[in-house]
């Protein structure tokens, strides 16, 4: 997990960092409230698998949709942890005092724009 010696360096994060950011987590409370107010009126079974032909052939509860907030969420969050930790990162090259602003600033941007 990253290289120990590797040299904490903070990285401030840019406009697209925050704009990254907002645009997550907006995404994330409109999903949450949205499904919140609206989740009366799905139906009691929902599909939850599709075909190739994109047909549905499994079917569930309407509780299962929580679940893909909660990955949604989690996803959103765990990503976000990362990027508070970019020493910690794996990097394909060693890591310096003269080069570890500009790869953790990378890593994050990456992170960032994944999320």
């Amino acid at each position: 997990m990253g290289d120990p010696q590797a040299p904490k360096v903070a990285v401030s994060p840019n406009a697209f960092d925050l704009m990254s950011l907002a645009v997550v987590a907006i995404s994330v409370l409109y999903t949450g409230i949205s499904l919140g107010l609206d989740y009366s009126e799905l139906p009691d079974r929902i599909p939850v698998h599709f075909n190739a032909n994109g047909e549905p052939d499994g079917y569930g509860s309407a509780v299962t949709i929580w679940f893909l907030f909660g990955t949604q969420l989690l996803t959103a969050t765990g990503l976000w942890i990362l990027t508070i930790f970019p020493h910690k990162h794996n990097y394909l090259i060693k890591i310096t005092s003269k080069n570890a602003g500009r790869q953790y600033t990378n890593s994050n941007h990456l992170l960032n724009g994944i999320n």
